[in-house]
């Protein structure tokens, strides 16, 4: 690899070029997990002990479908999170809704 400034050879695993001193724009392999997804699939994890008529539910929906849309749009990982967030949210809702049918 060579420094985009002066052209000269950058050593393996280095930040910054020896000679004058620019970044070396390396870009990290790993990408990051989408936040929003994380948050959707742990609300949705607190949705089944805490149902509060699905309201929680629809907060992880929520929260798991812009996570989705995010990940879609940069490409970053979490796509399986922001899903089972956005099923387990479904399923919280429409039991929710069972149980205020049943209740009344």
């Amino acid at each position: 690899m060579y420094c985009k400034k002066c052209g000269s050879v950058l050593r393996e695993n280095t930040v910054y070029c020896d000679r004058c001193g620019t970044g070396a724009n390396i870009k990290s392999k790993t990408k990051q997990t989408n936040v929003l997804a994380i948050i959707g699939i742990i609300v949705a994890g607190i949705s089944i002990f805490l149902n509060f008529w699905g309201l929680v539910g629809i907060a992880s929906v929520i929260l798991s479908s812009m996570g989705l849309i995010q990940i879609n749009k940069t490409g970053e990982k979490g796509k399986g999170m922001a899903i089972t967030g956005i099923s387990i949210g479904a399923f919280s809702i429409l039991y929710g809704f069972l149980m205020i049918i049943v209740l009344i």
